[in-house]
């Protein structure tokens, strides 16, 4: 199946077991667990699945750390319509009047920028913040460190 249409069924059906919530909240210190507990379910459910995937490949804990929060910048009133628009909508927004690329992709634009600053206010490492940067493309700068662990993030993300 797809992973954009794995994606809208995740959303649909956002339940995380406990036992999920209870190994991420493990990975997180205090103030990054309320911001993990304050995302969507499905945002949750979405992260927690990520930092499995590349927790099968023992990393440090700074990668389970990026990959729990994300998307954390996304708001929770940000529903199935308007994520379907921003996938959609997104290559081709440089045609659309500002006002338009405003309403319907302002969220898919720049919940990566909005993720990193939040993570940044609870004390997020530095690896995992240039991991999360790096994966946004909004910092082409990384350690080696953070550089060897880049792909798998991203192609965990992108699994859905």
């Amino acid at each position: 199946m797809s992973p954009r249409l794995l994606q809208v069924v995740y959303f649909l059906l956002p339940r995380l077991p406990a036992a999920h919530l209870e190994w991420a909240l493990g990975h997180l210190n205090a103030p990054q667990r309320s911001l993990f507990l304050a995302m969507r379910p499905s945002d949750q459910a979405h992260a927690v699945r990520v930092a499995k995937r590349l927790a099968v490949d023992a990393p440090p804990a700074w990668v389970i750390e990026a990959a729990l929060l994300h998307d954390c910048g996304k708001p929770a009133h940000y529903g199935l319509l308007a994520r379907c628009a921003g996938v959609l909508l997104s290559p081709v927004a440089k045609y659309f009047p500002d006002s338009f690329s405003q309403k319907w992709l302002k969220v898919y634009l720049e919940h990566d920028q909005w993720s990193i600053e939040a993570a940044e206010a609870v004390q997020t490492s530095t690896p995992a913040i240039q991991l999360m940067k790096a994966a946004a493309k909004l910092d082409v700068h990384c350690s080696t460190e953070v550089a060897e662990w880049l792909d798998r993030f991203k192609s965990s993300d992108a699994h859905g």
